[in-house]
Order: C-alpha cells, then sequence, then structure tokens
C-alpha cells in the first residue's frame, strides 16, 4: 500500500504531487473563503429596518452601538454612514469610499489564487501524461518488451489517473470561483444598497 502511494505521488515525473498539493490547497482556499464570506453576511433588509426604527426614537447611540456588535461588512458600512452623517456630503463620501477599498480586496483575497491552480492544473496534468508518454517510449527503444500489451496498459491507466484528476481540479476551481465571486458581488451589492438606503434615510431625520 506503501508502495502502490509512492508510485501515484511520482506519477508523470512528479506531477501528480503538485497536483495533489493543488487539490489539497484549493480546498482549503474555497472553505476558508466560504466561511469568512458567510460569517461576514447578513439580511440587509432586517438590519437595516431595525436600525431606522432606533433613529426614528432617537437613539441614535444605541443603533451605533448595535453596528459595532454586530459583525458583518453592512453593519460597519452603516456604522461609518450614521458616524459621518452629520458632516458634510463630500466627507461622507470619501469616508465611505475610503471603507470600500479597503474592504473589497479582503473580500477578494485568494479568488485569483483559486483561478490560478485552475488554469494550471490541467497544463500540469498535460505535461505528466507527456512524460508519461515520453519514459514509455525511451523504455521501448531500449526494450520492445515494452510494447506487450500489459506495458501498454499501464500507459493508458497512468495518463487516465493523472489527466482526469488535473481535469477534476480545473471543474472544482471554477465552480468554487464562480461560487464566491457571486457570494462577493451579493455582499457589495448589499454593502450599497443598505449605504443608499441610510443616505435617503437620514437627510429626512436631519431636516427635523
Amino acid at each position: 500500500m506503501y508502495g502502490l502511494s509512492i508510485k501515484i505521488f511520482a506519477l508523470g515525473g512528479g506531477s501528480m504531487f503538485f497536483l495533489i498539493v493543488m487539490f489539497a490547497v484549493l480546498l482549503l482556499y474555497i472553505v476558508e473563503r466560504a466561511i469568512f464570506l458567510h460569517s461576514g453576511n447578513v439580511k440587509p433588509q432586517q438590519f437595516i429596518d431595525g436600525i431606522i426604527a432606533l433613529l426614528a426614537n432617537d437613539r441614535y447611540k444605541e443603533a451605533i452601538t448595535i453596528c459595532e456588535e454586530t459583525s458583518g461588512f453592512v453593519p460597519a458600512m452603516v456604522k461609518i454612514t450614521l458616524f459621518f452623517s452629520k458632516e458634510n456630503a463630500a466627507m461622507l463620501d470619501y469616508a465611505v469610499k475610503n471603507f470600500a477599498m479597503s474592504v473589497i480586496p479582503t473580500l477578494e483575497r485568494k479568488l485569483r489564487s483559486i483561478a490560478l491552480i485552475g488554469k494550471i492544473a490541467p497544463i500540469m496534468g498535460c505535461i505528466g501524461a507527456c512524460v508519461i508518454f515520453f519514459k514509455f517510449m525511451a523504455n521501448s527503444a531500449v526494450d520492445t518488451s515494452y510494447l506487450q500489451s500489459e506495458s501498454l496498459f499501464a500507459l493508458v491507466k497512468n495518463i487516465l489517473i493523472i489527466v482526469p484528476f488535473s481535469l477534476f481540479i480545473n471543474v472544482l476551481a471554477n465552480v468554487g470561483y464562480s461560487f464566491l465571486y457571486g457570494r462577493v458581488r451579493t455582499l457589495i451589492y448589499n454593502m450599497e444598497w443598505s449605504y443608499a438606503e441610510m443616505t435617503n434615510y437620514l437627510p429626512k431625520t436631519n431636516e427635523k
């Protein structure tokens, strides 16, 4: 069993080892990003309704406290909006843009790495298949017994291990990237919507 594992890792001149490492890193990135993006998500409609209800009762400090105690990007956006709501529009816009510039790279972190793994994996699989075929041809030139059916079967089997595995990594990376990118876009939209809702409501309260 141990010898079989060594052979699989060494398949394709070590290409299989790199594919296994890439697969493990890919799974780690997807799971970590999915947990992170889920933990930073709240239902914006319910949260904004709750904040507006507090502001309607002149409970400004309590609204700020709830924003600070609630984890997520929407509460952070609302807190900044409340902090700078009494300043001029330019100051509020500057604060929100700075927040967005700091948050968006955090949301998109590791997405490029996931996409890169998806692009590299099939190339590594093709390289591994070429190495396997090259070794087979080199051995056949030295010993014609390698042209027997058993050796040909081993050649096909090894290629059918490394190439489909590399394609599976590519599919997983594309699915993971699409899912995570969709979550990122949803979070950004929720922050934009929350900011718009708050800025539409706050001028009305300031006029009272």
